[in-house]
């Protein structure tokens, strides 16, 4: 549940009260950690901050991945830096994010709002790139959906993404393919909301499920139907929706990377 600190504070998020209170405890017990055990290079957690614009936000997509991932281990702590409308080199101009990636050693950036047009058209994805492997992280592109009454466009973005990915040596989550999936397979399934470009609650639970696949590297089947996040933001899936959402997402995943695209998932 949303905690009552974040309207005042943005940055007070949901990973940030979590780790407060392991700090917290640990100081009681008198307890002194070196620095670096604070980050997740050690293989107990899994780091991850988000960067975006609306398709990241709406409906607080990080922190449903965030709830469906709360009982598996590595622990999953994910952060999210996002703004409506704000691509890439909007963020890298405004600079504020700078100082989130350099927070600490991120075990994985991913970078949503890539600018499609112009001869430079990667530029500021690269410059982020460059950046997040200064602080031993790597990043991740998120592969966009398509507008509801444009479907073609999708197959744009698939080929951006792997150009600008191959690149940088990125890794890319192909949300956009798995959302063709579960449209394709299943005809009357919504994802969207009603504004037909964003995510609707089953959009940001299918595109969690993308990520948990990437991240974990295994099969999000089995992970909770029901979660809540705050009040406007409440997943509440039938068992076989569950699954049929799970399924789509590990499938394509596994079939993105067995095509050729370096990565070791298995």
């Amino acid at each position: 549940m949303k905690n009552r600190y974040e309207n005042l504070f943005p940055w007070v998020t949901r990973s940030f009260c979590k780790m407060t209170a392991i700090m917290l405890i640990c100081i009681n017990l008198s307890c002194s950690l070196p620095m670096e055990n604070t980050n997740t290079i050690d293989g107990e957690s899994i780091s991850v901050l988000f960067i975006g614009h609306s398709f990241t936000k709406w409906h607080n997509m990080p922190w449903v991945l965030d709830e469906m991932a709360a009982d598996e281990e590595p622990l999953l702590i994910s952060e999210m830096f996002a703004e409506g409308g704000a691509s890439l080199s909007l963020h890298w101009m405004n600079g504020e994010v700078f100082d989130k990636i350099k927070e600490r050693e991120w075990d994985y950036v991913v970078l949503q709002g890539l600018d499609f047009e112009g001869e430079n058209r990667f530029e500021y994805a690269m410059k982020f790139d460059s950046l997040i492997k200064r602080q031993g992280g790597k990043t991740v592109f998120f592969q966009r959906w398509a507008y509801k009454d444009n479907p073609g466009e999708l197959d744009g973005y698939i080929e951006a993404f792997k150009e600008v990915s191959s690149l940088v040596n990125g890794l890319v989550a192909p949300v956009g393919m798995a959302w063709k999936k579960v449209i394709d397979e299943n005809p009357g399934f919504e994802l969207y909301d009603p504004d037909r470009v964003h995510a609707n609650p089953n959009g940001a639970y299918l595109t969690a499920c993308v990520f948990y696949s990437l991240l974990y590297k295994r099969s999000p089947v089995g992970l909770p139907r029901y979660v809540y996040v705050t009040r406007d933001t409440v997943v509440d899936l039938t068992p076989e929706d569950a699954l049929m959402l799970q399924t789509a997402a590990y499938e394509t995943v596994t079939e993105y990377y067995q095509s050729g695209i370096p990565y070791v998932f298995y």
